[in-house]
This record gives C-alpha cells, structure tokens and sequence, in this order.
C-alpha cells in the first residue's frame, strides 16, 4: 500500500487535494444592473464552451512546494471529457517512470521502477486516501470549463479585485456546490473551489496564462492545499482533437496488484 500510494501521489495531486474549510458568503450580493451584465457575461462564456474539443494533450510540469520536501515531475498528459486521462511521467533523459491511466471509473498506474501494476475502481481505498472524491471529472477542472448539465445559480457577489465576480452555483450531475471568480470582461475562471452540499471545501483551483488551441484554456493551473501548492503547467504546444487510445501494456513479469 505504501509504494501505491506513493505511485499515486504526485501524478494525481495533478488534479486535486483534499482540504477542510468552510466557505461562507462575505460580500453583499450584485443586484440590478451588475449582476444583469455578469450573468450574461457567464451565460455566453458556457455557451461557447459547447464548441470546444474534448481532448487536450500537452507536455507538463508539475511542482509541488510544501515546508518539508519540494518534488518536481513532468512528462505528458492527455485529458478527454468527462474524466479520461492518461498521464506519463519521465526521468530527466525522458524515458517513462510512471504511467497512469483512468478510464470508464477505473485507473491503472504502471510503476516502471517498481516493475508493478496497480490497478482497480476510483472508488478503491487507496485513492480515496489520496482525494477528497473520485477524479471523475477531471477534464473540466484542468481546462477551466464549467461542468456538464444544469447548474443552479446560488449567489452572484462583487469579487476579490475590481471587475470580478463570485458566482457560487449547484451543479445536477456532480451534486456538489462549486464557487468560481469570473472575469465577465475576458470571460475566464480566475480560480474554482468544490463544496459539498454542506458547504465544506472539497479542493480549489486557481488559473491564469489562457491560451486559445481551438478553444481558450488555462496553461497554468494551481492547487493550494494544507500541505503546499502544487502548480501544473501546460506546455506546448497543447494540442486538441478527438480522444485517444487510453488502453495500457505492461511487461508479462510486472507484478499486477488488484486494489478494492
């Protein structure tokens, strides 16, 4: 369990930490006219995301800061929606260290090292030792895209700068509680924090340096956490186009542990 986890550790701090805060409303709610223009300006901002690809492929970095141990990955990852994704990471003359897979609710981590294969549901406890809640979603944090079905407008408030603002919204099909900054005037999430119903903070992210491969999406993404910040970036040229084969192999003599 130990070399599990930590095969797990960086790669899917990727996409989100755990945290423990409560999120309460601090700031007098937009009215009239303001919240009128944001509204539209967020309505328009997800409509255009119908248009865009599905899939992303990009080189990446990864850095994790945290007041005990720095750690630093790169390699490549390929994300499809809803939360398809194959990550490799690489040693410093680029040949693969660590090879993980999630497809159809189900991951698959190739520890090349280790010569061992971890595999098994999201649901398995490992993972949930890693994450507040399964990764099922995970094309929609990264690229900085709302996610899919109806969303219930909860509270729309003046943001932490001039010109942007709060929108906290229910989500139909993830069935929790997200709170955005948006930038009505560029259209763009400033930073995302996930809540459960009950308001607790599941995890948050934060992104900046947009870019437009066929449809606008952040290149650098940030992860405050309890332990440090983790900071991804995209590097290019970050490609889109429809979903690849995100089937693994492995040598025959690779150890295969079956996680539950």
């Amino acid at each position: 369990m130990r070399n599990f986890l930590y095969s797990l550790a960086l790669p899917l701090s990727v996409l989100l930490f755990a945290a423990c805060a409560v999120f309460t409303p601090a700031r007098p709610e937009f009215s009239g006219g303001d919240r009128t223009r944001v509204m539209a300006a967020f309505s328009a901002f997800a409509l255009a995301q119908k248009e865009c690809p599905s899939t992303i492929d990009a080189g990446f970095v990864a850095e994790f800061d945290s007041f005990w141990r720095d750690r630093r990955a790169e390699g490549e990852v390929v994300v499809a929606a809803p939360g398809m994704m194959k990550l490799t990471a690489v040693d410093p003359l680029g040949r693969p260290l660590l090879i993980l897979a999630v497809v159809d609710g189900r991951f698959t981590v190739v520890n090349i090292p280790l010569a061992t294969v971890y595999t098994g549901p999201l649901s398995a406890a490992g993972v949930k030792a890693v994450f507040s809640r399964p990764p099922d979603d995970s094309f929609y944090l990264l690229t900085a895209h709302l996610p899919p079905g109806d969303i219930h407008i909860l509270r729309v408030e003046p943001g932490p700068r001039p010109g942007l603002a709060i929108i906290r919204f229910a989500t139909a099909d993830a069935g929790d509680i997200r709170e955005v900054v948006f930038d009505p005037d560029r259209r763009e999430l400033i930073s995302q924090a996930v809540l459960d119903r009950r308001g607790r903070l599941l995890f948050s992210l934060d992104y900046s340096r947009y870019q437009d491969p066929g449809c606008r999406i952040p290149t650098v993404i940030g992860v405050e956490t309890p332990k440090g910040r983790l900071t991804l970036k995209l590097q290019g040229p970050v490609a889109v186009g429809p979903a690849p084969d995100f089937s693994l192999s492995w040598p025959p003599l690779f150890k295969l542990v079956e996680m539950k």
